[in-house]
C-alpha cells in the first residue's frame, strides 16, 4: 500500500504528501483558526470575526506552513544537486519533511552547508514575513497583519529549531560535518546520534511533566531518527570495499528468447519462481518475463507466442564489480525492482540478486568476518605464548 502520493516535479525531484500530512492538516488548520480567533478578541480594537474567515485564516496558515517546509526541504535538494548529489524525493509528512537523497556531497564542509541552508531558508522567510508586517496595519487589515507576524514566527521556530546540534535535525547534520575531519566520519556520526538521543529523551520528559502530545511526538521522531542514522552509517561502514559479485546468485533462472510462454510456465513451475531472465544464443540478457504477463495472454496465445515478443527490457542492471551499496539503493528506491541481473562488460548475463540473496550474502560475510576476528586472536594468543 502506497503512503505517500506524488503531486509535484521540482528540478527533476518528486514532492508527495505523506498520508499523515493530510490527517494533521485539518488538525493545523483548526489550531491556528482557534489562536487566530483568541488574537483577534483580545486585540484592542476587536475586530468581527466570522466561523468562515477562522476556518480560512486557519487552512492557510497550514497550508503556508507546509509550503514553508517544502522551501527548506527544496533548499537542501538544490544545493545538494549543485554539489554533485543525486536527490530522489522530497516528502512532507506531519512532522515536516524528508529529503530523500541517493547521492550526498561527499565533502564534510559541503554538507554543513547543504544541512545549513534549510534553516537559512526558514529563518529568511520568518524574517521578510515580520518586516512586512509594518506594511499591513493592524487597526485597517488584521488578519493580514496576524497573519504576517504568525508565519514570521512560525518560520523562526522551524529555522532555530532544525539547528539542534541533534541528529536527525539539520543541526544534528552540521555538528557530523565538524566532527567528521577530527574523529573520521564513523565516529562522528556516533556522537551526533547519541546527542540527539539525549536531546530526544529530554524533549520526552518534558512532555510528559506538561503533557504535551505533539512535543512527545517530536521526542519520538528525534531518537528514531539518530537511531536509524546511526544504523545507516554503520551499515555503509561495513559494507566499504564489498563488491555485487560476493553476495550475487551465480546462476540465475534463465531461459531461451526464442522459447514459448508455454515453456516458459513450465520452467517456473518446475523451479518454483515467478520471475526468469530470457537471454539470446550468446548468454546477453534480452529482458526478463513474470508469471504476472503469463498469465496476462489467453492460453490459446502462449504456445504461439516467444518470451523475446513479451520480454520486459530490464532498466537496471549491475556489474559484477559495482560496490554493494549500488544494489542496497536500487532496491531502496521507489518502484524497486524485485530482482537485478548482473551483466559482464558484454552483457552477458553472469548472475542475479534479489533482496533474499542480499540478505543471506551479508550474514555469509559477517560470519567469515567473526571468523577471521576469531582467527587472527588466536594466532596473536600463539604468538603472545611463543614470545612471553
Amino acid at each position: 500500500m502506497r503512503t505517500s502520493l506524488h503531486v509535484a516535479t521540482i528540478a527533476g525531484i518528486q514532492v508527495r504528501l505523506h498520508i499523515s500530512l493530510l490527517v494533521v492538516l485539518p488538525i493545523f488548520a483548526y489550531l491556528f483558526g482557534v489562536i487566530y480567533l483568541s488574537a483577534a478578541q483580545s486585540a484592542p480594537f476587536a475586530p468581527e470575526v466570522s466561523t468562515s474567515a477562522v476556518w480560512l485564516f486557519g487552512g492557510l496558515m497550514a497550508l503556508g506552513l507546509f509550503a514553508s517546509v517544502l522551501l527548506h526541504e527544496l533548499a537542501h535538494s538544490l544545493y545538494a544537486l549543485k554539489k554533485g548529489g543525486q536527490v530522489k524525493e522530497i516528502t512532507l509528512m506531519m512532522l515536516g519533511g524528508v529529503s530523500r537523497m541517493t547521492r550526498m556531497p561527499t565533502k564534510p564542509g559541503q554538507e554543513a552547508l547543504m544541512a545549513f541552508v534549510g534553516p537559512l531558508t526558514s529563518l529568511t522567510i520568518g524574517l521578510v514575513s515580520l518586516a512586512l508586517t509594518r506594511l499591513v496595519p493592524a487597526a485597517t487589515s488584521f488578519p493580514a497583519h496576524f497573519g504576517l507576524f504568525y508565519f514570521g514566527y512560525l518560520n523562526l521556530f522551524l529555522g532555530l529549531f532544525n539547528l539542534l546540534p541533534a541528529f536527525p535535525m539539520d543541526g544534528g547534520r552540521i555538528l557530523r560535518a565538524l566532527l567528521t575531519r577530527p574523529l573520521g566520519r564513523s565516529r562522528a556520526t556516533r556522537v551526533a546520534a547519541a546527542v540527539g538521543r539525549v536531546f530526544a529523551a529530554i524533549l520526552f520528559v518534558l512532555a510528559l511533566f506538561t503533557v504535551n502530545f505533539i512535543l512527545m511526538l517530536v521526542a519520538l521522531f528525534i531518537w528514531f531518527g539518530a537511531e536509524a542514522e546511526r544504523q545507516s552509517e554503520q551499515l555503509q561502514t561495513a559494507l566499504e570495499g564489498v563488491r555485487v559479485r560476493q553476495v550475487m546468485r551465480q546462476r540465475p533462472a534463465t531461459i531461451e528468447k526464442d522459447a514459448s510462454l508455454e515453456d516458459a510456465f513450465a520452467a517456473m513451475r518446475a523451479g518454483q519462481r515467478d520471475i526468469l531472465f530470457a537471454i539470446d544464443e550468446q548468454g546477453a540478457l534480452v529482458g526478463t518475463i513474470s508469471l504476472t504477463q503469463i498469465a496476462a495472454l489467453p492460453l490459446d496465445r502462449r504456445a504461439q507466442t516467444a518470451v523475446g515478443d513479451i520480454a520486459a527490457p530490464a532498466t537496471n542492471t549491475l556489474s559484477p564489480d559495482e560496490p554493494l551499496t549500488r544494489a542496497i539503493d536500487l532496491f531502496g528506491e521507489r518502484g524497486r525492482p524485485t530482482i537485478l541481473p548482473v551483466l559482464d562488460a558484454s552483457g552477458r548475463l553472469i548472475g542475479a540478486l534479489d533482496q533474499d540473496d542480499l540478505s543471506r550474502g551479508l550474514r555469509f560475510l559477517q560470519i567469515e568476518a567473526n571468523q577471521q576476528a576469531l582467527d587472527d586472536r588466536r594466532v596473536f594468543s600463539q604468538r603472545k605464548e611463543e614470545n612471553p
